[in-house]
């Protein structure tokens, strides 16, 4: 919608968006692909930090984790690790292949689950990155539990 001058501006609509977290503290609210605010991580704790109703999902952003500065990102992800939940856009884009749609989604996953849990060196679209290698509870988080807390109907896992 950038593009568009008659539509309201990101900055626009990030305002209204912390405005409804203020005036509605009880509501939880998971911000997708981060909130919006993919590119500084910085403001992401900001929010964070200001509104205890607020997580973030790393939704098609996940890219814009590989291009900042791994030990920041890395800090980041385990200072608020209550507060972001892994996820894709991934969808059913060609009904006609479900094959292909089963490989691109395996693909993708590997290489997100590589990046989060690792420290080896990765392909991530075209670029060479070094994964976060998280500890193994933050992991944990980011793929099942902080979903179990922040989205209603997820069941939790049968074994705990």
């Amino acid at each position: 919608m950038y593009k568009q001058p008659d539509h309201p501006r990101k900055a626009t609509i990030i305002q209204a968006r912390d405005h409804m977290l203020e005036e509605n503290p009880k509501l939880r609210v998971v911000g997708a692909h981060l909130g919006s605010l993919e590119t500084n991580l910085d403001e992401i704790g900001r929010r964070f930090d200001r509104y205890p109703n607020f997580a973030v999902d790393v939704a098609a952003r996940t890219v814009y984790l590989t291009i900042q500065p791994r030990e920041k990102v890395r800090q980041f992800l385990i200072e608020y690790q209550d507060r972001i939940l892994y996820g894709t856009d991934l969808s059913l884009y060609d009904l006609q292949n479900t094959e292909k749609a089963e490989k691109a989604w395996e693909k993708q996953y590997a290489t997100d689950w590589a990046f989060f849990s690792s420290d080896a060196m990765l392909e991530y679209r075209g670029r060479k990155v070094q994964g976060l290698a998280l500890p193994s509870q933050v992991l944990r988080k980011l793929y099942h539990d902080n979903a179990v807390r922040w989205i209603h109907g997820v069941v939790p896992d049968a074994g705990r």
